[in-house]
């Protein structure tokens, strides 16, 4: 990083904060006690670290980390600014500097440092993403591109790169190549809204509306998700305020630590009872832990709260197959469907209870109905293929497993059980093509070596029999 931007930006802060001085103002927020208690007591915690420690960057960082875990952005600006004064050399605290800026006012500082981290980092995603974001929102639309481009090459299979790249095309109003990369960002998350969203609206300047209505929907209340940097769970730790320990429950959700989701999540409704997303999030974390009693009485309570909560039916249906009990999960299910007629999700869980049940016509034809509400999640397509060959209508089956390879033309799993498919009705020049396919995908695979070999014993009878 340029000396001098790091002087600028750090040109408001005192120089140090020696033992008996006077707290920086610039590293306390003007009217400190206008935030949360929690909130107060961390920075004063920080403050104390500070004096006890004034020539140490790492204090002055994790002041900054409090400040940001809560949302206070111009004094986490301020004190990001003040440690990387002191350790330029820190591309981390750099990054979060960048980010602060951004949030606290400052865009064109904030893309200039994204530059410099870029060109001395090119192949970190999270800071290639938020330098497409800074610079499609000042216009530089074909940089964006580039820059989301790159976070593409370096996670092929993330959707944010397809996002990105799908979002800066629509500014530009290329609605056909927006609509090829955010069908591709859709394919990779369905679940993730923002793809959503953003591909109604490609649809719509392509005049597809009725799919156009359709995405928007499902993309409601879209927000975007940043990719993870090496200081993201160590920033979330600082989290006290409500609306920071909601974030970070939801994050150690998504990565896989429902312990500590658990955690927080009974804290924010000791807090603040009643809240039913809070029950159902803290459900969800109980469900993982194997804690079933425990999530069915968050369940129940949420359900009591607000019973036209269709995402409360749709935790007790995925509750109730946890449990085993199939006909209550299908009752759960139906209840959820009836609370959002409109959405695929509870479609797919009445499917996956009645298929438990044996009752595989009903699973078909739930799934037709999810597809037809959610054409884009290829996992939907996955499972209706899979039941169309329990029920022995290859044809159908063909046709969900191509649905799947129109979405994700890597998906392996698809092109094994399609080239399965074609062996078992014996077409083998096709089954042949999904073989090669499949090695080519993935050449080191035991399974698909082993269904090669299936294929080429095949047609060495077919060879000997002629």
């Amino acid at each position: 990083m340029k000396l001098a931007t790091i002087l600028c930006l750090g040109a408001l802060l005192l120089s140090a904060c020696g033992a008996g001085e006077p707290d920086p103002p610039a590293l306390v927020p003007e009217q400190l006690e206008r935030y949360d208690a929690n909130v107060i007591e961390l920075v004063e915690q920080r403050m104390a670290e500070i004096r006890s420690r004034p020539d140490d960057p790492a204090a002055y960082a994790e002041l900054a980390y409090a400040y940001e875990a809560n949302g206070i952005w111009p004094a986490a600006r301020n004190a990001y600014a003040e440690a990387v004064r002191r350790q330029p050399a820190s591309e981390n605290w750099r990054f979060h500097l960048a980010v602060s800026l951004r949030e606290a006012g400052d865009p064109e500082s904030s893309k200039r440092l994204l530059r410099e981290l870029a060109a001395d980092h090119p192949n970190l995603a999270h800071v290639q993403q938020r330098l497409g974001e800074a610079l499609a929102e000042s216009g530089e639309l074909e940089a964006a591109a580039t820059a989301y481009r790159k976070v593409i090459e370096l996670l092929p299979g993330k959707p944010e790169g397809y996002l990105g790249l799908g979002e800066v095309r629509l500014l530009q109003g290329d609605y056909a190549a927006a609509r090829d990369a955010l069908e591709r960002a859709a394919a990779l998350d369905p679940a993730y809204r923002a793809s959503r969203y953003a591909l109604g609206l490609a649809y719509r300047g392509l005049g597809r509306l009725d799919e156009a209505q359709r995405e928007l929907a499902l993309g409601l209340d879209a927000q975007t998700r940043y990719l993870a940097d090496p200081l993201r769970q160590e920033i979330q730790r600082y989290a006290v305020n409500l609306p920071a320990l909601r974030n970070r429950a939801a994050s150690m959700l998504y990565s896989g630590r429902p312990d500590l989701s658990a955690q927080i999540l009974e804290q924010v409704l000791a807090q603040q009872p009643g809240n039913t997303a809070d029950l159902n999030n803290l459900a969800i974390a109980y469900m993982r832990l194997g804690r079933l009693d425990e999530a069915r009485r968050r369940l129940e309570e949420a359900r009591g709260l607000a019973p036209e909560k269709f995402s409360t039916w749709l935790n007790l249906s995925s509750l109730a197959a946890r449990e085993g009990d199939f006909e209550a999960a299908a009752a759960h299910a139906r209840e959820a469907i009836r609370a959002a007629p409109g959405m695929a999700r509870p479609q797919v869980m009445l499917a996956m209870a009645v298929a438990e049940l044996d009752q595989l016509e009903d699973a078909a034809a739930a799934l037709e109905q999810a597809a037809a509400l959610d054409a884009r999640d290829p996992q939907i397509h996955g499972m209706l293929a899979e039941v169309y060959v329990q029920l022995g209508r290859p044809d159908r089956a063909e046709e969900q497993f191509k649905a799947v390879l129109a979405l994700l033309p890597e998906s392996l799993t698809a092109v094994l059980n399609l080239g399965r498919l074609y062996l078992e009705q014996g077409r083998l020049d096709e089954a042949e093509a999904m073989s090669a396919r499949a090695l080519e995908l993935a050449p080191r695979n035991q399974n698909i070596a082993a269904f090669d070999r299936r294929v080429r014993e095949q047609r060495g009878r077919e060879g000997a029999e002629k």
